[in-house]
């Protein structure tokens, strides 16, 4: 049978709440334990994270060692690489592999190498193939079989003479004059202009030398943008037959302006307006040309056509945009 005792209850209950009380030394004891296995935990953390980062530090140097002896790095190439990168062999392997990061080593450097050693540099990592058609960044990015134009004074006054980039060397860049054209001495300084298809770039530089039909000249790391069209464009003068639809006689005028992607001419009796289609025909630099173009918008009251190309293959933007620079040179003969 079942007594219930109030006593024993009452000193059951009272054994139990004082089960819950702890003294101040107790309490201390329990927090020391807890910031000793923090303490603990974090130590562990760092140690994991120390270990981390020397074999991702072990790792990088392998890899490095490994891309820069199959690059074949000189030791003053790998001197160079280290001056831009700080010393940081993460920040090497980036040189290594990106263009845009290589600049930006060069324009934040403080004692930047010569412009030779970057050259020889850039020419072995290979950047100018990466993308020829990008800005490029430096002389020695510029592609082998460029179409170059210099331009230099002269005793008889400006002089101009159209080439082509023949090959890269550390030290200059070979230029071949067409048609065996007589350049510059050794010693002149020139401007050199060029065009692909992030626009149209120019540099000043210096003739090395001048011997065998062949210019070479020094490289250089600084070129400038001097046309930000997608595609170059210049001034022309040249008749252009304009048929507006077809069965009627083509209207003749003239382009005031040409280039890879359209072109502005004179309106032909004021009859084209916005959105038309016509379809132009011309002659530039001994060769025809047959393209659709879209009327954009119209100037100086209605006389003023500025059209853009429809359908324009590649091949035949490359060859326009090679007239259209050779003649540069041409035309100031």
């Amino acid at each position: 049978m079942f007594y219930y005792d109030p006593q024993k209850v009452s000193e059951f209950l009272d054994n139990m709440a004082r089960g819950f009380i702890t003294s101040p030394l107790q309490i201390v004891l329990f927090a020391g334990l807890i910031l000793l296995l923090v303490a603990a935990l974090i130590l562990a953390y760092r140690v994991q994270r120390g270990r981390a980062r020397h074999l991702e530090a072990r790792l990088a140097l392998e890899r490095f060692e490994r891309l820069a002896g199959k690059l074949g790095l000189t030791d003053a190439e790998l001197e160079t690489l280290d001056r831009l990168a700080g010393g940081q062999v993460s920040r090497k392997l980036r040189l290594l592999a990106s263009p845009a990061a290589f600049n930006r080593a060069v324009a934040k450097g403080r004692e930047a190498p010569a412009e030779s050693s970057l050259a020889e540099l850039r020419l072995k990592l290979g950047f100018q193939a990466l993308n020829p058609e990008r800005a490029p960044s430096a002389s020695s990015e510029l592609p082998e079989g460029l179409p170059v134009l210099l331009v230099w004074a002269a005793a008889g006054g400006r002089r101009r003479l159209a080439a082509e980039l023949g090959a890269q060397e550390a030290q200059a860049m070979v230029l071949v004059p067409r048609d065996g054209a007589a350049g510059p001495s050794p010693g002149s300084p020139v401007r050199v202009i060029f065009q692909n298809r992030a626009g149209l770039f120019s540099f000043d530089t210096v003739v090395r030398s001048a011997a065998g039909g062949v210019l070479r000249l020094d490289q250089v790391e600084r070129l400038r943008r001097t046309q930000r069209r997608k595609y170059y464009r210049r001034r022309v003068r040249l008749g252009v037959q304009v048929l507006l639809r077809e069965g009627q006689p083509p209207l003749a005028t003239q382009l005031l302006d040409l280039g890879g992607d359209g072109a502005s001419l004179v309106n032909p009796q004021k009859k084209l307006s916005a959105g038309d289609l016509p379809e132009l025909s011309f002659r530039v630099g001994g060769e025809s040309f047959r393209l659709t173009a879209e009327v954009l918008r119209l100037s100086r009251g209605g006389q003023v056509l500025h059209v853009r190309f429809h359908g324009l293959r590649d091949a035949d933007r490359d060859r326009l945009l090679g007239i259209l620079f050779r003649s540069l040179g041409e035309a100031a003969r």
